[in-house]
């Protein structure tokens, strides 16, 4: 990833790796650092380097769709490692799994963080029922740049 001061940085799987972000909001870069088929573990280990350099004005975690069997603990120890590079933090569901949705919820919720899960229907999904169509993706990221706003 190029570096820049103090971005907005989006770490997530492939709903945000494919995911039409904005390129800055309010003056600010925003980096696209979505990584297809990621889980909430596998971030918390592949983080650092990701991180490398960055002091990040706001960090978003945009997880869930990979996320079905993943423990609650995966996202604690992924909001820990995530707290030594800024305190601000956001999550925000790729999922509609109402297991999935429930575990995230009480994690970041334990955390302090705030957690958002724009809720994606069938007509806003591709034909494999888990990615975002443009309607979905609409969606997606009003909700996630109406939190991301909210913050700043």
């Amino acid at each position: 990833m190029a570096r820049t001061n103090e971005p907005i940085v989006v770490l997530g799987d492939s709903i945000v790796e494919m995911a039409p972000l904005p390129l800055t909001l309010l003056g600010v870069e925003v980096v696209n650092a979505g990584i297809g088929g990621i889980r909430a573990s596998e971030l918390a280990v592949i983080a650092p380097r990701l991180l490398d350099g960055f002091k990040p004005k706001l960090l978003v975690i945009a997880l869930g769709a990979n996320d079905a069997s993943s423990s609650g603990s995966d996202f604690s120890n992924l909001l820990t490692t995530l707290r030594t590079y800024t305190p601000n933090l956001v999550g925000v569901s790729t999922t509609n799994d109402p297991a999935t949705l429930v575990m995230m919820r009480e994690r970041f919720h334990q955390a302090g963080v705030p957690f958002i899960a724009p809720e994606i229907r069938d007509d806003g999904k591709l034909p494999d029922a888990i990615h975002f169509n443009k309607r979905g993706y609409e969606t997606w990221i009003t909700s996630l740049v109406d939190q991301i706003l909210r913050m700043m």
